[in-house]
């Protein structure tokens, strides 16, 4: 695990761990449990029996290699020590590949992982109707956090604590976009998209947002559309120098509160916006968008995430490691690349002249200051959007009869999306 991992797993864990007491469970669901990071810190820990279910079979076969890892360390330390391996002694842990409804009850994915696991190494079983379990997610993405909302409210899980990310993969009403493969079946294709987010469902609607009908009902609606989701994942609180990046979050979690990070947090949003103007003047928007697999007519050219060192050494080499994904090849002055589109080889590529982006570079480099405004303006507002998004969340739960707390749970400089939302039956 990364320095920001651990610090979620081992805070996120905790607090599940005294949920779960509270609610007098010991058997934990965690959907999107990914490499079973914070599965394996609630068994081998926190003495808790926990099935891991996510619908990525990589993910998954990784878990259980990792969890296989562990059980041969413990295994060791019995011979050496003439203990019993600690996943005896405190739990079982379990993973599961596969997409998760309401309708699956625990005991039902205890059998999907081993058939024969249903009792623990004394004979105890782990199944069984008397026994209650606890719902949770680490910075389950997107639709999946209101799968498990969902999943929350139609099952017998008796407490929920969960932990969002990744707004901008939400569906919304009246994107126009597919809709979520959790929700209700799709009406007929000849039928008009729906423009509410009711479903014949009494606690399931049709979209990630919005849930309530606190905010359903409003009028005209609160739409966000895809910028605006996408502003909501900003981490403001990471921009300042003295903030720890992803690389840097050791140092902050042994205790310097003052780590550096090697470059502009908005130099890469100023080499975006280059980007995207060299695509403009050389007529290749259309071509650009036409290389991008996930881009959409709303998000126009997607780029993807590149390395940090495209950023660190300027708009040159940036633009080196951005425009191969979109079908451009930068090449010598000597091989073409006029105003126009050109091509190379079979495959429709087209060309640029490598001075062409350090000319773009040098003309607009006074202009970073106006990115960095711009961008400044826009991404305060994310605060209040993901506040947005997350108070429709807890509305929504709280609709159904149920206390809801939403409170920070880790560090926002070492993990922005920091908000847990916890329900207890």
């Amino acid at each position: 695990m990364n320095p920001k991992k651990q610090v979620e797993v081992r805070e996120l864990a905790d607090l599940v761990a005294r949920i779960a007491a509270s609610v007098g469970v010991t058997r934990i669901l965690d959907l999107g449990a990914g490499q079973g990071y914070l599965d394996s810190v609630l068994c081998y820990q926190h003495g808790l029996t926990v099935v891991g279910v996510d619908d990525d079979e990589v993910q998954t076969c990784g878990a259980r290699r990792r969890s296989d890892r562990l059980l041969r360390e413990y295994a060791r330390g019995e011979a050496k020590h003439g203990e019993a391996p600690q996943s005896h002694r405190s739990g079982r842990l379990l993973h599961v590949n596969r997409r998760v409804s309401a309708a699956d009850a625990f005991d039902d994915l205890v059998a999907a992982a081993d058939p024969d696991a249903l009792g623990d190494g004394d004979g105890n079983k782990l199944g069984g109707s008397s026994q209650g379990w606890l719902l949770c997610g680490l910075h389950t993405c997107g639709d999946l956090a209101v799968a498990t909302i969902q999943h929350f409210l139609e099952s017998d899980a008796r407490a929920l604590v969960l932990v969002g990310c990744c707004y901008n993969r939400l569906t919304e009403v009246g994107d126009g976009g597919p809709r979520p493969v959790w929700a209700t079946p799709a009406p007929d294709a000849a039928m008009p998209e729906p423009t509410s987010n009711a479903s014949d469902s009494p606690t399931e609607p049709r979209f990630g947002y919005p849930l309530s009908k606190w905010l359903r009902a409003r009028d005209p609606p609160v739409r966000l559309g895809f910028t605006a989701r996408t502003l909501a994942c900003q981490a403001t609180s990471r921009w300042s120098p003295a903030a720890p990046s992803k690389s840097t979050a050791a140092t902050a979690v042994k205790g310097d509160a003052t780590p550096r990070r090697p470059t502009s947090v908005f130099a890469r949003h100023h080499y975006r916006a280059l980007l995207q103007l060299l695509l403009v003047q050389r007529g290749l928007v259309s071509h650009a968008r036409a290389f991008s697999a996930r881009a959409s007519p709303e998000q126009d050219v997607i780029v993807g995430r590149l390395p940090a060192a495209a950023s660190a050494a300027g708009f040159v080499e940036y633009a080196r490691a951005a425009l191969p994904r979109l079908g451009v090849d930068c090449v010598p002055d000597s091989e073409g690349g006029g105003p126009g589109v050109g091509t190379k080889g079979s495959g429709g590529r087209a060309i640029v002249p490598e001075s062409a982006l350090a000319e773009l570079e040098a003309a607009y480099a006074p202009r970073e200051r106006e990115v960095a405004a711009v961008w400044t303006l826009r991404a305060i507002a994310g605060a209040a959007i993901e506040s947005l998004i997350l108070a429709d969340r807890a509305a929504h739960v709280a609709e159904h009869g149920f206390d809801v707390e939403l409170f920070p749970l880790f560090d926002q400089a070492i993990s922005p999306r920091n908000m847990v939302l916890v329900v207890t039956r």
